[in-house]
């Protein structure tokens, strides 16, 4: 399991309609009935074994179910950690702004 999507889940819990799901590779999350994020590891071959990059992806469906992305971030391979606290700082303020 990644260190950072179980960082993700933490920031995560408690703080949207539905409670995160991890799976492997994958976290979800409802934040209202017709918008949810997606957190994903991409395992990307290098030379020594796999970098892990990761996605964050926040949709919306609209009236007529069309999805609509809000946002989008990057995190790439092992040097990738101001990435990945840009989407842990990205779903602190989508957090914040439920409240």
């Amino acid at each position: 399991m990644s260190k950072f999507l179980q960082q993700c889940q933490s920031v995560m819990q408690g703080r949207f309609q539905s409670d995160p799901v991890l799976t492997e590779n994958v976290i979800t999350v409802d934040v209202i009935d017709t918008r949810f994020m997606v957190v994903t590891k991409i395992p990307v071959p290098a030379e020594t074994g796999y970098d892990s990059h990761y996605m964050l992806i926040d949709a919306m469906l609209d009236d007529n179910d069309q999805l609509n992305i809000i946002e989008r971030y990057y995190a790439y391979g092992p040097n990738g950690e101001f990435d990945q606290q840009a989407i842990l700082d990205y779903i602190e303020q989508e957090a914040s702004n439920r409240r």
